[in-house]
């Protein structure tokens, strides 16, 4: 399953969008006005360190699907280890809307087929949250 979650998400293009200038992993250029700019914030656990990882997303201010929020979002948590090694990494992925709405990912699974499909603005998410552990049995395998 890692191996089948790390070669969906670890590609830089979905249904037309791509990781322009590294836009889906890091970005401090100015906004253009068509731009939003979403923070990733939380925790990655991996036996007793705790990493704080300094992650954003750059994207059009535009209507996608959930499909394609979700998997700029995993892309861009690939980056410091997401789905490597023997083991998946446990914990939820939470897109926050400025509405107090959220959408949560679980981290050790796909994204459900009748979730695909919903329709998420992205000039209304507030921004990404999570808490992820990985076993302490991966340290050696990564």
């Amino acid at each position: 399953m890692v191996k089948k979650l790390y070669d969906r998400y670890s590609k830089n293009t979905i249904n037309g969008k791509s990781n322009k200038s590294r836009n889906w992993v890091y970005s401090e250029r100015p906004l253009n006005e068509n731009q939003v700019r979403i923070h990733l914030e939380g925790t990655y656990r991996v036996a007793d360190r705790v990493y704080t990882p300094k992650r954003n997303i750059t994207l059009n201010k535009e209507v996608v699907t959930l499909k394609e929020l979700n998997h700029i979002i995993r892309f861009a948590h690939i980056s410091y280890g997401l789905y490597m090694g023997e083991h998946l990494s446990k914990g939820d992925i939470v897109i926050n809307t400025k509405d107090g709405g959220k959408y949560t990912l679980e981290s050790h699974k796909e994204l459900q087929k009748n979730r695909e499909n919903v329709k998420i603005n992205t000039a209304d998410v507030k921004n990404v949250t999570f808490e992820l552990v990985k076993s302490v049995n991966d340290i050696e395998q990564v």
